[in-house]
């Protein structure tokens, strides 16, 4: 697969489609996204940056009690947050036809959390950096996040540990002043390729159309808690019903 995608152009204002931002949910709001990610995807961001926020409970069934209960501090309400505004996010997704409470989980071999089979076929990903998380949605085909800031102090050596050659070189090509941010961009891109594909960060991400269905989408947004970088890879809308097996 081709590695040079370290270094992407950004969507400009233009090229970001405001119409997809007008709904807000348990604290959480949908993200304008880049005119290429298509519209069966959809992006939900959660900020958790008052110091005596509380997340909302009304959502949660009596299994996600159980199993958020178990961590603590800032992590179990991070917790209660995110799979309040998930079950929100995919009865949106299905047009209100399934309540919230509704949505049964089950998780893979590797722990990625996933809809019960009986369910329609919605993939979600998830992913945190510092306060804020964001929740994404596929209702056709599979789906991959990755959010980190894009100030990252010691990315050299996560560079000279975790990226493959052919990302190093591109980060390298890049103006100095813009590398940090280089880096970022294609560190998110390889994070979310591998949640698509559910692999390890061995894998080199695709160019922003590679040919075979997937693609890939990195941007920059502001946060409370400072500038990120956000990489969506996603599969080509197909067609398919959303509908009980």
């Amino acid at each position: 697969m081709p590695a040079n995608t370290a270094v992407r152009t950004l969507p400009s204002a233009s090229d970001v489609n405001h119409e997809r931002t007008a709904k807000t949910l348990c604290f959480g709001e949908l993200v304008a996204l880049p005119a290429s990610v298509p519209a069966h995807v959809s992006l939900w961001r959660l900020d958790r940056s008052e110091d005596n926020f509380v997340a909302p409970r009304s959502l949660l069934t009596a299994e996600d009690w159980r199993e958020l209960s178990r961590l603590r501090g800032d992590a179990r309400e991070r917790g209660f947050a995110v799979r309040a505004l998930l079950r929100a996010a995919l009865t949106d997704a299905v047009g209100g036809t399934i309540a919230p409470e509704a949505w049964q989980f089950t998780r893979s071999n590797y722990g990625k959390l996933l809809l019960a089979p009986h369910l329609p076929a919605l993939d979600f990903s998830i992913s945190h950096a510092g306060t804020t998380s964001c929740i994404a949605i596929s209702t056709s085909g599979r789906i991959g996040l990755d959010i980190e800031h894009c100030a990252v102090p010691n990315w050299h050596s996560l560079a000279d540990d975790f990226l493959l050659s052919t990302d190093r070189d591109m980060i390298n090509r890049a103006p100095p002043a813009q590398r940090e941010s280089a880096f970022s961009h294609a560190w998110t891109a390889k994070e979310a390729f591998a949640k698509l594909l559910g692999v390890g960060l061995a894998v080199s991400a695709p160019a922003n159309d590679c040919g075979f269905g997937t693609r890939l989408a990195t941007w920059d947004l502001e946060s409370p808690s400072g500038a990120l970088s956000i990489s969506l890879a996603f599969d080509e809308p197909v067609e398919r019903e959303l509908k009980r097996a």
